[in-house]
């Protein structure tokens, strides 16, 4: 179970490190969604070594707030952060909307090509 949780851990700093190298790179698309994998894993990392589980959501807001019952002094870090943590919750979920958009999309244009 240790090693479970660790994997965490191990997957927000490689998460991050790889947010990095894409914003330095200019692939920002890409570095905003290392970047909230990053925060989501290392939120669900702290929960799994404090209480021994998480929710199933993926929403920051929500991690941020168990996280809250368990070490209230994150609450701090999260006040002065909230805007920006905000933000990266809206894009994730703009681009899960235009990724379904674009899908549907390509999915009519293929049906259109194959019944020709």
């Amino acid at each position: 179970m240790r090693e479970e949780i660790l994997f965490f851990k191990k997957q927000s700093v490689n998460a991050y490190k790889l947010a990095k190298k894409a914003f330095l790179d200019g692939d920002y698309n890409w570095s905003i969604f290392l970047l909230e994998q990053a925060i989501q894993l290392l939120l669900k990392y702290t929960l799994a070594l404090s209480v021994g589980y998480f929710s199933k959501t993926h929403k920051l807001t929500h991690l941020f707030e168990e996280v809250f019952t368990v070490y209230p002094e994150f609450k701090r870090f999260y006040l002065e952060d909230r805007d920006k943590i905000k933000i990266i919750e809206e894009v994730i979920c703009s681009q899960d909307i235009l990724e379904k958009i674009i899908e549907k999309r390509m999915l009519r244009i293929s049906l259109k090509f194959t019944k020709g």
